[in-house]
This record gives C-alpha cells, sequence and structure tokens, in this order.
C-alpha cells in the first residue's frame, strides 16, 4: 500500500495475486472481461458503501457546510451518510475519490493543515478492509468462468 499526499490517493496492491494470476493463465483470452465485469457490477458499487462505515463523523455536527461548484453555499448531509465517494472504472481496477463537495476528505485522512495534526487515514483502511472481499470476488469470478469454458468442479 503506498500513498502520495500530493495526489491523495492509495494504490492497494493485493497480496493474493499470484492465485488471481494463476486462474487468470488458465483463461487468458477471458480472463480480463470477467474481472472487468465483476469490478463493475460488484465490487465498484460495494465499495464506496463499505469505505464510508468507518468514517469519523461529529456528534455536533450531522450536516455540513459546502460551497458548490457553482460558487453558491449549500449544507448537505454528512459524508459518511452521503454519496461522498466516486468510482471511476479503469481496466482491471478502479480509483476511489471524494466526489468535488467531498474534496476536504482528504486533509483530516491525511492528517494536512493546523486542525488535523495526525492522519486518520479512514479512506486507506476502509479501501483496506475491502481488499480480501474483493480478491475473494475476483478469485471466485474466474473459478465461475474456469469450470464453464474448461468443464470440472
Amino acid at each position: 500500500m503506498s500513498a502520495d499526499w500530493r495526489e491523495s490517493s492509495w494504490v492497494v496492491e493485493f497480496v493474493e495475486i499470484d492465485r488471481l494470476q494463476e486462474k487468470m493463465l488458465k483463461i487468458p483470452h477471458l480472463s480480463e472481461v470477467v474481472i472487468n465485469e465483476k469490478l463493475q457490477n460488484k465490487v465498484e458499487p460495494e465499495t464506496p458503501k463499505e469505505m464510508r462505515e468507518i468514517f469519523p463523523m461529529s456528534k455536533r455536527n450531522p450536516q455540513m457546510p459546502i460551497t458548490l461548484e457553482s460558487g453558491k453555499k449549500a449544507v448537505v448531509g454528512h459524508a459518511k451518510s452521503s454519496e461522498s465517494l466516486k468510482v471511476t472504472h479503469e481496466n482491471l481496477g478502479f480509483t476511489v475519490r471524494p466526489k468535488t463537495n467531498w474534496r476536504y476528505l482528504v486533509f483530516p485522512d491525511l492528517g494536512i493543515g493546523d486542525a488535523n495534526p495526525l492522519p486518520l487515514e479512514f479512506l486507506r483502511q476502509g479501501m483496506e478492509r475491502r481488499v480480501p472481499v474483493i480478491a475473494q470476488d475476483l478469485e471466485s469470478a474466474l473459478e465461475v468462468a474456469i469450470n464453464k469454458e474448461l468443464g470440472g468442479n
């Protein structure tokens, strides 16, 4: 796992990559399609929800004042209970980042600024919690495709 605070993103590396690679080699012509479908249809929609579960939330103010892209002020629900994360699909992967109105999340997450002396790392921790589930989902999808293509169990 690595991070560059200037980009405010985390790169998650699968420890289970060897098992996935082994399965991918059994169906090289299908593995990319299988993985991308599983990511788009199951993993990507579920990941932001799971990550938001561990967002810190102030008991004082469950509503957050924000400035919209248009410059207008608005009061919205807290990042934990809102659709505050955006998923961008990539080939054999995806990126999760705060949506425009929720960009402030990187400051407490990475410990940037006077009000955030220590990084809370809730975005990284949320993704780390998902890694075993994602790996299992991808492995299962590949196993189904292998059985369908090559026969077997």
